[in-house]
């Protein structure tokens, strides 16, 4: 009889463990999922901190448009504006790339967002930027990958041609 109850106590206690075990996975999986979100609110955060002074007022939107088109038309002041709206408009995409090479933000939400960087990275007047203030400013992470993905691109054009 004794025997019998210790079997018993052993198989509910094995349950009990493998129970706890299942319960700790999800809670580690909701926590995770969690973190996930929070990271890309982050990044939504980041680039609302950006576009929406930019964006409402007419002179700035005004000055970064023609600023990327063409940095030499803009006077010694305007330049120095210019220069800290691209310091700021890069700041978000460091963030996503930490966050893609830490697992926290998804492939295809980490290429939406460096779609974007590299599409502004392009225009001449950040070309100009770039070539000036860009590897001082930025990061090391989004400086290897904006000019690594161009020289990249640059090589599939290249070869593409010939």
């Amino acid at each position: 009889m004794i025997e019998t109850l210790a079997n018993w106590g052993e198989f509910i206690g094995g349950v009990a463990v493998v129970a706890l075990l299942v319960y700790l996975g999800l809670q580690v999986k909701a926590a995770t999922e969690q973190a996930r979100l929070d990271r890309t609110h982050l990044t939504t955060e980041l680039w609302t901190r950006y576009t929406v002074p930019v964006g409402s007022s007419p002179e700035t939107s005004e000055l970064l448009y023609r600023g990327i088109r063409d940095l030499s038309a803009l006077s010694p002041e305007e330049n120095f504006r210019f220069n800290l709206l691209m310091a700021m408009y890069f700041g978000p995409y460091e963030n996503n790339i930490t966050q893609y090479k830490g697992g926290q933000i998804s492939e295809e939400n980490f290429q939406r967002h460096m779609n974007q960087a590299y599409g502004m990275f392009l225009q001449p007047g950040v070309q100009t930027w770039w070539s000036t203030h860009g590897e001082r400013i930025q990061s090391p992470e989004i400086v290897h990958y904006l000019e690594d993905r161009k020289r990249n691109s640059d090589s599939l054009h290249e070869a593409t041609s010939s």
